[in-house]
């Protein structure tokens, strides 16, 4: 068995606390500076989900943020650029300049999701743009013809929006099918994230990546994980 590299995944990026309905997945900047840092000692490269499974190197790790939230922008953008790295974003493609995520009931501002403007910003700095679907739905809940529809539509409108490719997947809430495997093959993906635990034996459609969000002792417990998952790569390796 040989090491793979490590991806981390977040959702809000904000010095208070996340809200409430995110299940603690906000994290504090420091605490993605601090992340960072640590692959970075360990000898990682920071690079973006599709340049670390491009590369097949596996003293690579990526930094990935869920949904689109317009605090990534804010905080995470400016915090990684100061020790010159990048992360990759996924973008639910109907939920573009909303005041909030349709799946939450807060749609005050506070939790707004980046314009279509705001995403173009992120991207010329490096940043990858990739799909979170179009309406963040649990996919294998869907038929096929719907599943297509949904990875389908989100790409194409985000590679309109940036006039490039589209290369990264993640599923909504780390759910997926063989049928949706296939699917994201298919219309041109070349690698797809999840959030469950156990992924797809090595396939670039399944990558499992890390919870790396939390504050407080939760933050604490984080960084004890991923220091324990940097520590047995070193041991596979």
């Amino acid at each position: 068995m040989s090491a793979r590299p490590i991806l981390g995944y977040y959702h809000q990026v904000r010095p208070e606390q996340s809200d409430p309905e995110l299940n603690g997945l906000g994290v504090a900047p420091q605490s993605v500076v601090g992340h960072a840092r640590m692959l970075m000692k360990a000898g990682y490269r920071l690079r973006t989900v599709s340049e670390t499974v491009a590369g097949g190197d596996a003293n690579c790790a990526a930094l990935t943020f869920d949904d689109g939230y317009a605090d990534n922008l804010e905080y995470a953008l400016p915090a990684l650029a100061e020790i010159g790295a990048v992360g990759t974003i996924y973008v639910v493609a109907s939920e573009i300049g909303r005041n909030g995520p349709s799946w939450m009931a807060d749609t005050s501002g506070r939790n707004r999701l980046l314009t279509a403007a705001e995403l173009s910003e992120l991207s010329a700095t490096g940043w990858e743009i990739g799909s979170h679907c179009n309406t963040h739905q649990r996919l294998p809940t869907l038929s096929e013809k719907d599943q297509r529809e949904e990875l389908r539509v989100s790409k194409e409108r985000l590679e309109d929006l940036l006039a490039g490719p589209v290369r990264s997947l993640s599923y909504p809430y780390g759910s997926y099918s063989e049928i949706t495997v296939r699917l994201a093959e298919e219309l041109g993906y070349d690698n797809a994230v999840t959030t469950a635990r156990r992924g797809g034996n090595g396939s670039r459609y399944a990558i499992v990546r890390l919870s790396l969000g939390g504050y407080g002792f939760r933050a604490v417990k984080q960084n004890t994980k991923l220091g324990l998952a940097i520590a047995r790569r070193r041991w596979l390796g």
